[in-house]
């Protein structure tokens, strides 16, 4: 009989499925290795949920590309694309148009760029890229101290000058709001891929840390954004403010109705966040216009999304998608 490696580290570490382990780097790594049937496989983390890298995704305009698990097949030169959030860093590389990986570590504002150039070079490793093989790379960041970090480690491990995401660069978005310098780059990356990938208008929602929710007008312009606590916070803050509710799994229970204080919470936690999506979806229409596109991604979503009555695809790697979709129109006005 076999026994999963995942079941026997999580019986130590109790990782919360839809969060990055908060253990070292290298555990984390060896956390997405798990044995099974006597065989190895690997796993794809973004999003927080494990999905297949054979995994085949349509765009929008029809055309598809398949996460790559064939090292020997890749094509020689691989591009970055690398998401600095307040409680993850999400890192992908695409080839040719093609997402070879996806993953993610915890950020950390207290490691070196050694340190992030030795966590980086050994995910590489996992994935057999060498970082020869790195042809340029590009960072989206809201923690403005490590941006400059991880931009060294880059540098120190692959021997590149990431590009980092701001409006200077020929994102083919505008911007129409009081201060356009405010809006977060993890903001504008998304607007990037709904233009760049679905019909507009769009409703672009981020369930990281905070939720943020992003409109699109038809001509791809970001006419605003709502931002409020993301769903783990919220679960954080009501764990730690009250005296008789603990820690929970997020998952979605079997009913709204709770009837014990797990499923009380759970329904709370996630058909609230579902009910909200939902209410602000109207209201966000009600103001942009019918929506031709409503897409969510981070960590929370794929949690939560299900449960919207509107339809709403979940897409993981919709900040990754529009930092390559950046990274070409760059390098093409070159």
């Amino acid at each position: 009989m076999h026994v999963s490696l995942l079941t026997i580290f999580g019986a130590v570490c109790r990782p919360n499925p839809f969060r990055a382990a908060r253990v070292p780097g290298r555990l984390n790594w060896f956390l997405l290795k798990f044995y099974e049937g006597g065989r190895m496989f690997s796993t794809d983390v973004c999003g927080g949920h494990a999905v297949n890298f054979s995994i085949d995704k349509t765009r929008a305009d029809g055309a598809s590309y398949i996460h790559n698990n064939k090292p020997e097949e890749r094509a020689a030169r691989m591009v970055l694309t690398i998401d600095i959030g307040n409680t993850n860093i999400v890192l992908g590389g695409y080839e040719n148009g093609a997402l070879g990986f996806c993953t993610r570590i915890s950020t950390d504002k207290s490691l070196e760029a050694d340190q992030y150039a030795l966590e980086l070079s050994g995910i590489l490793n996992l994935y057999k890229v060498a970082g020869e093989n790195i042809e340029g790379a590009i960072i989206s960041s809201v923690v403005p101290q490590i941006t400059d970090t991880v931009a060294r480690a880059l540098r120190m491990f692959a021997g590149v000058e990431p590009l980092k995401l701001t409006q200077e660069l020929p994102t083919g978005v505008g911007v129409n709001i009081d201060t356009p310098s405010e809006l977060g780059a993890d903001l504008l990356a998304g607007a990037i891929a709904a233009k760049a990938l679905y019909p507009l208008p769009a409703i672009v929602i981020d369930m990281g840390t905070a939720t943020k929710i992003t409109a699109v007008d038809e001509q791809g312009t970001v006419q605003g954004v709502s931002i409020m606590p993301g769903v783990f916070i919220s679960l954080d803050a009501l764990v730690n403010g009250t005296s008789l509710l603990k820690g929970i799994a997020t998952n979605a229970p079997v009913r709204a109705i709770g009837k014990n204080t797990v499923e009380s919470m759970q329904s709370g936690v996630v058909f609230g966040a579902a009910s909200m999506l939902d209410g602000m979806v109207e209201r966000f229409e009600a103001e942009l216009g019918p929506a031709k596109t409503l897409v969510a991604t981070g960590g929370a979503a794929g949690i939560v999304v299900p449960h919207c009555r509107h339809s709403v695809q979940y897409v993981p790697t919709l900040i990754l998608d529009g930092l390559y979709a950046v990274y070409c129109r760059t390098h093409a006005a070159l």
